[in-house]
C-alpha cells in the first residue's frame, strides 16, 4: 500500500541518515583530544577549464608578513565547539563566507592532523569571499604548488602527510578519483596518540617548528595512485 511505502521510505532515509552521522562520528573520534585547532583546506577537481587546484587565503601574521594558508584557527569554547569540525566550519565562514554547517564528515574528506592542528582536505565548487575579516587580504586559486616559504607555519611544517595530501589537489588523476575512492582513515596506534598528545603540550599553535608526528594519515596521494 502507499502507507507501508512511505514508512518503508521513511525508516530508509533514517537508516542512511543515521549511518552518515555515524561515520561522521567516527571520523572525528579518531582526532587526538589535544588538537584544539583546525581549518579546512579547500580543493576544486577543476571542471569548467580550470583545472584542479586549492584555494588558499593570504593570512597576516602577528609578527609581520603575509602568507598563504586555509581557513582555519584556534578553538572557541565560549562559543560551545566542542570538536575540531565546528571550529573549521566555523572558521571557514568568518574567514571566506562559506557555510558547511550542515555538511557530514565522509569517507572521502580527507582529514590530517599534526601534533597541534587538524586540517579537513574537502572537494568544493565554492568561491570563498571576503568578509572584512582584518586578518584575510584576499583568496587565490593555486593550480600548482605554492613555494613551501609562502605557506603558513602550519602548512609549511605540518609533515609529509599534510603536503602530500596538499600536493595531491593539484593532480587531476587524485582529485577526480577522490569521490569515487572512499579514503578510509587508518586508526592512529594508541602509542602514536600518546606520543602526539605528550608533543601536542609543549607545542604552541602555528609554531614553525617540525613536528615529531605526522598525523595518523597515510599517503593519500598514493592512495588516490592505487585506485
Amino acid at each position: 500500500s502507499s502507507a507501508a511505502s512511505d514508512v518503508y521510505k521513511r525508516q530508509a532515509r533514517n537508516s542512511a541518515d543515521a549511518g552518515a552521522r555515524a561515520r561522521h562520528d567516527a571520523l572525528l573520534a579518531q582526532v587526538p583530544p589535544t588538537i584544539t585547532a583546525a581549518g579546512i583546506v579547500l580543493y576544486s577537481k577543476g571542471e569548467g577549464g580550470s583545472g584542479p587546484g586549492v584555494w588558499l587565503a593570504l593570512n597576516t601574521m602577528d609578527k609581520g608578513g603575509s602568507v598563504w594558508a586555509d581557513l582555519g584557527g584556534k578553538r572557541d569554547c565560549a562559543l560551545g565547539e566542542s570538536n575540531v569540525w565546528e571550529t573549521a566550519v566555523r572558521e571557514s565562514w568568518e574567514e571566506g563566507n562559506l557555510a558547511f554547517s550542515g555538511r557530514l564528515l565522509s569517507a572521502d574528506v580527507q582529514v590530517v592532523t599534526t601534533n597541534s592542528y587538524c586540517f579537513f582536505f574537502l572537494e568544493t565548487s565554492a568561491t570563498p569571499q571576503l568578509t572584512g575579516d582584518a586578518r584575510i587580504l584576499e583568496h587565490k586559486f593555486f593550480t600548482t604548488m605554492p613555494d613551501l616559504g609562502s605557506l603558513h607555519p602550519r602548512l609549511q611544517y605540518g609533515g609529509k602527510a599534510t603536503l602530500q595530501c596538499l600536493r595531491a589537489c593539484f593532480s587531476a588523476t587524485a582529485t577526480a578519483t577522490a569521490k569515487r575512492k572512499h579514503v578510509a582513515t587508518p586508526d592512529m596506534p594508541p602509542e602514536k596518540h600518546q606520543k602526539a598528545a605528550a608533543a601536542a603540550e609543549s607545542a604552541s599553535y602555528g609554531a614553525a617548528a617540525p613536528p615529531e608526528e605526522e598525523g595518523y594519515c597515510e599517503d593519500w596521494e598514493e592512495q588516490m595512485a592505487d585506485s
